[in-house]
């Protein structure tokens, strides 16, 4: 996976995690143990920042941690999230081993529907809520 398509993929779970955990997502306490996106991205998030390691933050590192500030003041924005995948992809690019380990993460992502009038199911049970312009849900009985 090359850095592009990581930062790609990487930033609807920052998303998540800031919409959950606000600017707290930064913080070594954001709840990591989190279930589903948001802790999902919550754990990707300190694993770019090197939460709990022993190396210094890159220049490139503050610069994913400013990105991540500017998506938990506007996360819906998609020039801020465009801005954020800029900052991942110069990270994993500057640091090839991270790269490496963001892609096998990402290899055991939950799943995650973004963008408007989208429906979101990881694991369901019971009803999902249809939205959205143009849908026709049609209900079948006695299956």
């Amino acid at each position: 996976m090359d850095s592009a398509a990581a930062a790609a993929a990487v930033v609807p779970y920052v998303v998540q995690a800031v919409e959950t955990f606000g600017e707290k997502v930064l913080e070594k306490s954001a709840d990591a143990a989190a279930e589903g996106a948001a802790g999902f991205g919550a754990r990707l998030v300190a694993r770019l920042l090197r939460r709990g390691g022993d190396r210094p933050l890159t220049d490139r590192g503050a610069a994913v941690e400013s990105a991540v500030r500017d998506l938990a003041a506007t996360p819906s924005d998609e020039d801020v999230q465009a801005a954020a995948r800029v900052a991942v992809r110069k990270l994993l690019d500057e640091d090839p081993g991270l790269a490496a380990e963001v892609a096998g993460l990402l290899g055991g992502a939950p799943r995650i529907e973004a963008g408007d009038r989208s429906i979101n199911v990881g694991t369901q049970s019971g009803g999902a809520n249809v939205t959205g312009d143009r849908n026709r849900v049609t209900y079948r009985q006695g299956r």
